[in-house]
């Protein structure tokens, strides 16, 4: 039984998994999104596991994301990202990027002894055609045994449109490891 002023959490209902069986990819795409969501669910949100599948070792790799396909709509200056990272436990800061041509989740590991990086993501209205839209995330990244960080990034896609797809990508066009999880939820409306 809820009290008076109780919050409802909500409810994440899992839409699609991508997990990748080589390490030849270096896109990974959720397609058809609005035909298919656009209708039942208000939000989006992603868990992503990954790792870049390059060999040099320990070296920190960004994931971008794309809506409605790379070069996306507006072209090369659609998306502003804000990030505030750590690294050993060292505050490195805040840094922003405006005007660019992809939104940014954060930073991840790649080959050698890179480790695997979680990315949590929400893409809040996505379906909506009154507002731009706008992505927060947060990833935490063991580079190395000795080399770990976590970071919080926010991006804003500076379109109106309705999203049909999303795409995430390394930076450098980097493969994605065999092994690598993309996973997609829907929230509903409340």
């Amino acid at each position: 039984m809820l009290a008076g002023n109780a919050a409802i959490l909500p409810v994440y209902e899992h839409l699609e998994t991508q997990i990748l069986a080589n390490s030849t990819t270096d896109v990974v795409t959720f397609s058809n999104l609005n035909s298919s969501y656009g209708s039942t669910y208000q939000h989006l949100a992603f868990r992503i596991v990954a790792r870049g599948a390059d060999a040099n070792s320990g070296t920190g790799v960004a994931l971008r994301i794309y809506m409605n396909g790379i070069g996306g709509d507006g072209g090369g200056s659609s998306y502003a990202t804000h990030m505030l990272r750590a690294l050993n436990g060292n505050a490195l800061g805040g840094e922003g990027y405006a005007d660019s041509a992809y939104g940014f989740l954060g930073f991840g590991s790649a080959g050698g002894s890179g480790q695997w990086t979680g990315f949590v993501a929400e893409l809040l209205d996505p379906f909506k055609t009154t507002k731009n839209k706008t992505v927060r995330a947060l990833a935490g990244v063991a580079q190395t045994s000795t080399t770990s960080g976590i970071s919080l990034n926010s991006t804003v896609f500076k379109s109106t449109n309705a999203i049909t797809s999303i795409s995430f990508q390394f930076n450098a066009g980097w493969l994605f490891q065999t092994g690598s999880r993309f996973s997609m939820y829907g929230i509903r409306s409340s």
